[in-house]
């Protein structure tokens, strides 16, 4: 099944789950009101409407109450809580400008034949460094390990900036492997300290990430379960000291579904956060 399908389907369901059915019987029962006071007033103007005009009246209804009940889903969303904020929102992670964080490898992979035109940081080189990876490699303060030296640090962070002044941050999470790569939800939760420590250090007021284990990681993690085990550690992390005053998680269009960012928002909702 193609993915416009599956949103067709996932709007259908969402639409029926919204109270399409109630909207419905009463829209029906509107008219058979209307239609009974009519009938009071002159019965024979009842029975000189055609057949086709009631069909009509009843699939007009039935159209209106669907277009009533399609969920509008709101495609951002900002919470604060005291120091710091949290915003959801659906776009392009290179159009938000300075302080994004970008995905690698822990081989440090910048090469397109190793992570494909879809990857993070291959959108990173070429839109951000005019499709030359070495231009990304000699402003790094580490380099990419040898065939024969160790992987680098889950969580390695290291800071970049491009020749227009846009900085940011390439993230060590997978660990290569025959098959492509791996993350795992240990992984993560190691990383994830070891980025907040660092964000802390950079003292940035802002920083925006994707929804950290893309690529490979898709493949053996949940989407919904990334996005809100992100947002419960920033959190815990914040708890303990503030990392950023704004943190802003960018989801793709391909990504997006309505429902992730209602859970999400429940959930930041929950721990006391306040919709802005």
């Amino acid at each position: 099944m193609t993915a416009r399908q599956r949103r067709r389907l996932l709007v259908l369901s969402e639409t029926y789950q919204n109270g399409l059915v109630a909207t419905i019987l009463a829209g029906l029962g509107g008219l058979g009101t209307l239609v009974g006071v009519i009938g009071l007033i002159s019965a024979k103007l009842i029975s000189d409407i055609p057949k086709y005009a009631w069909a009509i009246f009843v699939l007009t209804i039935i159209l209106a109450s669907f277009v009533i009940r399609i969920p509008r889903p709101n495609r951002k969303f900002t919470f604060g809580q005291g120091l710091w904020a949290v915003e959801l929102s659906v776009g392009d992670l290179f159009d938000q400008g300075p302080g994004i964080v970008v995905t690698v490898d822990r081989r440090l992979s910048l090469d397109l034949a190793q992570t494909g035109p879809d990857s993070l940081v291959g959108q990173l080189v070429e839109r951000w460094f005019e499709q030359d990876r070495e231009k990304l490699l000699e402003i790094l303060t580490i380099k990419p390990p040898g065939p024969r030296n160790p992987d680098l640090a889950l969580g390695t962070t290291i800071r970049f900036s491009n020749p227009h002044g846009f900085y940011g941050w390439l993230f060590c999470l997978a660990t290569k492997t025959a098959d492509g790569s791996r993350t795992t939800w240990q992984d993560l939760a190691l990383s994830y300290d070891a980025l907040w420590t660092a964000m802390r250090r950079e003292n940035s007021s802002s920083v925006v990430v994707p929804v950290i284990g893309a690529g490979f990681a898709r493949s053996q993690l949940p989407f919904n379960g990334l996005l809100l085990f992100l947002l419960l550690s920033f959190h815990a992390a914040s708890l303990e000291r503030p990392v950023t005053k704004r943190l802003k998680i960018v989801v793709s269009q391909r990504e997006f579904d309505p429902r992730v960012f209602s859970a999400a928002g429940r959930l930041l909702e929950y721990m006391e956060y306040r919709k802005v």
